[in-house]
């Protein structure tokens, strides 16, 4: 009889009225990339949480390595073999690679920390991995992905034989994706057992030996990957075998008068002057790597980094904009990179969320709640929030559902342009529909959106241009994109040849 690394029998969860797992099976074999894909709200995180000990269940079983893992099961059991590796790091800035590595595990030499030892087990690790990252250089001097591999040398060198893996990439680029999936695979020779969590569904079928696929808190599919392919998963979870990634229609922009002009402006954290129009009807993408300057241009139009020299024109009127106050004044809206910490209140409820940039409108002693309610369900209704009550804390909901309230938020404001900065980050595939639904009735209406997105193919489905960011520099346009056959591979080739030039 197979000895699983992890196996679950019949799992069920309830919290309060609502059944988040019934009856999971799920297994895991030593050395096997598993896949956990669904719907935000189908589970996914809960059932992790129940094999990291965070959530107990209610009813069936979980073993790990055949050992009978229950309530009553000391914590360091599970921690002896298992490891979540979450889309926000668990790392110390101010500390080295090598500290962070064996931070409260440091091998010792008596009194103090072994560091000829503890270079030497990071060192060897990365060169076996094939890892260039110097161990004693501080973390918060590493880019993204070198910080994803920092997390992963953490639970390696600490002898877990089981890896978590919430959204990895979610945050790199193309090419350091490719680069997290070799050391992945690499992980896997080891024996090492990997559960991958992530929205991007072709990273499944690429990496993947098999998946588990939920849906309503249930498994409706569990197979190799190389017996199924990408419309079989995505058909398991969203049950609508009629369901196709969506592609704006193409449609001529009247482009004489525009509606947002930025004209040779600079900020303090810019090195080059930005100039750029938008027009009505419009969604204009902002494409580059990260750090290349696409943020800092919708920071300096929502005035978090505020305009130094240049201008900026709103509906043919020009417009200071030294702080956020302003900008929702004048007309533009930003839906932040990060809603956790930058769009959301999560301690606070979704009517609050929803309502906090218009308080002054609601009443100037007292809000006026019948108005305030009123405009909530009607968002909630029209944005297709999935929420039991509008009072209810806003971090219950699903990252879509989150997301689609950090839009509601953006849009009680009655703004001409909204900035969008990743805004189907972390949200499943249906999700990413449904908002660029919003974004396609918003422009309908007259008005314009900025788009800024990792995710290629969503900047080539939905944007009408598409303005290449290098080194806080607008290098390129791309017109037409509707229109024309733009592939990824040719998009990411103009946007890769900042690197190349670097080098």
């Amino acid at each position: 009889m197979q000895t699983y690394a992890v196996e679950t029998d019949s799992i069920s969860i309830n919290f309060g009225a609502v059944q988040a797992l019934k009856d999971v099976e799920f297994k895991l074999k030593a050395g096997e990339i598993r896949g956990l894909v669904g719907k935000n709200g189908a589970g996914k995180s809960t059932l992790v949480k129940v094999l990291n000990g965070i959530h107990h269940q209610k009813a069936g079983s979980l073993r790990i390595f055949g050992n009978e893992i229950t309530k009553a099961t000391p914590p360091e059991v599970r921690r002896q073999f298992l490891s979540m590796i979450y889309q926000e790091f668990s790392l110390i800035p101010e500390m080295t690679v090598i500290e962070n590595v064996f931070l409260n595990v440091e091998p010792m030499k008596g009194p103090l920390v072994d560091d000829k030892t503890t270079y030497g087990l990071v060192k060897n690790f990365f060169d076996s991995m094939e890892v260039d990252i110097e161990p004693h250089e501080k973390v918060k001097n590493l880019n993204t992905s070198d910080m994803q591999f920092v997390e992963i040398s953490k639970a390696v060198l600490q002898n877990k034989r089981i890896l978590l893996m919430d959204e990895p990439t979610a945050a790199l680029e193309a090419d350091q994706t490719d680069k997290l999936f070799r050391l992945i695979r690499k992980l896997k020779d080891r024996g090492i057992s990997i559960v991958l969590i992530t929205h991007h569904l072709h990273h499944i079928m690429q990496l993947c030996d098999s998946v588990t696929v939920l849906r309503d808190g249930q498994v409706v599919l569990d197979e190799q990957t190389e017996n199924i392919d990408l419309q079989d998963v995505i058909y398991h979870m969203l049950g609508d075998k009629g369901f196709s990634e969506r592609r704006r229609k193409f449609k001529a922009i009247e482009s004489k008068k525009p509606l947002l002009v930025m004209q040779d402006v600079r900020s303090k954290n810019s090195r080059y002057p930005i100039s750029l129009e938008l027009y009505s009807g419009e969604v204009l993408g902002l494409a580059g790597l990260k750090g290349s300057g696409r943020t800092e241009i919708l920071n300096t139009l929502f005035g978090i980094d505020p305009a130094l020299s240049g201008s900026i024109t709103l509906n043919g009127r020009e417009v200071i904009l030294t702080n956020p106050n302003e900008a929702y004044s004048s007309g533009l809206s930003l839906i932040p990179e990060n809603r956790h910490t930058q769009g959301l209140s999560l301690m606070h409820s979704v009517y609050f969320n929803t309502i906090l940039p218009i308080l002054d409108r609601l009443g100037q002693t007292f809000v006026d709640d019948r108005q305030g309610k009123s405009l909530t369900n009607h968002f909630v209704e029209r944005l297709n929030i999935r929420t039991d009550d509008i009072l209810a804390s806003v971090s219950n909901l699903s990252g879509g559902n989150q997301q689609k309230v950090v839009i509601a938020k953006s849009l009680a404001n009655e703004p001409k342009v909204m900035l969008m900065d990743d805004p189907t980050y972390g949200v499943d595939i249906h999700a990413k529909s449904e908002i660029m639904n919003i974004i396609d009735e918003f422009t309908s209406q007259g008005n314009g959106v900025i788009l800024v997105s990792s995710d290629l193919k969503e900047l080539l489905q939905n944007c009408d241009r598409i303005l290449i960011v290098k080194e806080q520099r607008i290098v390129q346009e791309i017109r037409d994109v509707l229109a024309t056959d733009v592939t990824e591979e040719e998009l990411e080739n103009l946007i890769q040849q900042q690197r190349e030039e670097e080098r």
